[in-house]
């Protein structure tokens, strides 16, 4: 099965995981980092593409077109995650596109499957894919925040196992684990 990801569409349109899967997220993911940002420019997406251009690879042209199974192509994905030394923009519209191609995943073949691609990556990748998707929770007001990070751990615990630690060795992410 081909992932057709329509971008712009999936943001406007889908606001969770699919309710048919016991694995999948809340459907409420409104006011997350992601959500609360603007949508990528067509300026921005270029910069992302000249990025994993510089490692070989189309990374909105392998989103779209990769299968669940095409391990090589999701690892370039996941790899050019550790090519953000800060959370600028640049980090933010990757993380926009990792978080929505997760949420898609999800929905279509479930957390089990997303984990094992993820597991099939380098322990810094790794941590920085799973940093990435928990931004989510992280972000969210603090009235919520804790409920999220635990709804994300027990709906997907494949994906958060029980040893993972928001920011843990990765500086990207260090400076907001104190909110």
């Amino acid at each position: 099965m081909k992932l057709l990801l329509p971008f712009l569409a999936l943001l406007l349109t889908f606001t969770g995981c699919a309710t048919s899967h016991t694995t999948a997220v809340s459907s409420d993911t409104r006011g997350s980092f992601y959500d609360s940002m603007p949508l990528p420019s067509q300026d921005e997406n270029q910069a992302l593409q000249r990025a994993a251009q510089k490692r070989g690879f189309d990374f909105l042209g392998a989103l779209h077109d990769m299968s669940e199974d095409d391990l090589q192509s999701w690892s370039q994905v996941f790899s050019l995650s550790m090519d953000f030394t800060s959370d600028d923009r640049s980090a933010q519209v990757y993380g926009y596109y990792i978080f929505t191609s997760w949420l898609y995943f999800v929905e279509s073949c479930g957390c089990e499957k997303y984990a094992k691609l993820v597991d099939a990556q380098p322990a810094a990748v790794r941590q920085r894919i799973r940093d990435f998707l928990y931004l989510y929770a992280i972000m969210q007001p603090k009235e919520i925040r804790e409920s999220k990070e635990r709804e994300l751990r027990q709906k997907c615990p494949s994906v958060f196992p029980a040893d993972y630690a928001f920011g843990e060795d990765d500086a990207l992410f260090r400076r907001l684990t104190s909110r």
